[in-house]
């Protein structure tokens, strides 16, 4: 199993920065201790968010400003809101695909009418050479 890179220390500011903006300074001094005593807590936060997506980060982040959480999060809380945003990012995605066998029903005149549609759009496009 490969270890994934840490995530770089500046994003990790930059989450506690938004954090500090979201549940202000007393509640993250409260939860985390005094600014200048993060490095321990930064350095576990680069290593639990090793490999997550930035878009994954920013809808944690967005889903903690609307949570209406009186708290920060734990790392384990952030992970957590890490993965729900990209599940959730992942099916908001359109995928294109043909109905299952026997689950729809083009009727003949239909089918007959679409393949005169595409006999013409070939025509067209190949000045009748290949077509009759």
């Amino acid at each position: 199993m490969t270890r994934q890179s840490p995530l770089p220390l500046a994003w990790v500011h930059r989450i506690f920065t938004r954090l500090t903006g979201i549940y202000g300074l007393q509640k993250m001094a409260g939860m985390w201790g005094p600014p200048e005593g993060h490095a321990v807590v930064h350095e576990t936060w680069q290593l639990g968010l090793a490999g997550v997506a930035p878009e994954s980060i920013g809808g944690a982040l967005d889903h903690f400003m609307r949570s209406g959480s009186g708290w920060p999060p734990t790392l384990p809380e952030f992970v957590e809101a890490c993965r729900l945003a990209a599940v959730a990012r992942e099916s908001s995605k359109t995928v294109l695909t043909l109905p299952a066998p026997g689950e729809s029903f083009t009727d003949h005149e239909t089918a007959q009418e679409n393949i005169r549609k595409v006999q013409d759009m070939l025509r067209k496009a190949f000045s009748g050479k290949y077509v009759k």
